[in-house]
């Protein structure tokens, strides 16, 4: 870092409306005299969500229509049937994808 000294770098991702508050705990909690701050922006696809019926339960599923290979099981659904059913979420995930791909 600054004249060769070994440092870490924090990188905070927030909404400007909690840039204040985050900042403020930066400079509270860290060693820092200073904090550099850019602003980003983001593009994304439209997205659907097609739901699909698994042994674990239903799973809804984020798509783009006209890309079918784009596909993702909502995360918190998925870590939630896993723990109901004591398996790992892996299992839960390539079930669901399993059933996605057979309605396409």
């Amino acid at each position: 870092m600054k004249k060769g000294r070994p440092g870490a770098l924090i990188t905070l991702l927030c909404h400007d409306l909690h840039r204040e508050e985050c900042e403020q705990l930066l400079l509270q909690h860290t060693s820092t005299y200073g904090i550099r701050r850019s602003c980003c922006e983001r593009t994304t696809l439209k997205r659907e969500i097609v739901e699909v019926d698994t042994v674990y339960g239903c799973v809804p599923i984020k798509t783009v229509p006209g890309m079918g290979q784009k596909a993702a099981p909502e995360a918190s659904v998925v870590r939630k049937l896993a723990e109901q059913a004591g398996v790992s979420m892996s299992v839960v995930y390539w079930e669901a994808m399993k059933q996605f791909g057979g309605r396409q």
